[in-house]
């Protein structure tokens, strides 16, 4: 069976937008994986800063534990606590 030229024509450009349309869009389609390119950096990001959090809190559990000067320093200035020969003044500031 032979098409006349034009609807031919039509046919064919309708084919290409369809297949354009199926390369582009749907959950395989070039935007979608573009998406999830980019969203794929960010937690890439995420997971780096999250491994340097994890670092910097295992180093302070290794100081907790083995070094009691750093042990003092906190418990001075985290929790106000003091020897016993020492005495502690709490200033109160302007309201």
């Amino acid at each position: 069976m032979k098409f006349p030229k034009k609807s031919g024509r039509w046919l064919l450009i309708a084919f290409f937008t369809g297949v354009l349309v199926l390369f582009l869009s749907g959950s395989d389609g070039y935007i979608n994986l573009y998406k999830l390119h980019l969203q794929d950096g960010k937690i890439e990001e995420e997971i780096q800063q999250l491994n340097m959090k994890k670092d910097s809190l295992k180093m302070i559990i290794g100081k907790l534990k083995n070094d009691t000067i750093y042990l003092e320093k906190i418990a001075r200035e985290k929790l106000g606590m003091a020897r016993k020969d020492e005495k502690v003044f709490k200033f109160i500031g302007e309201r």
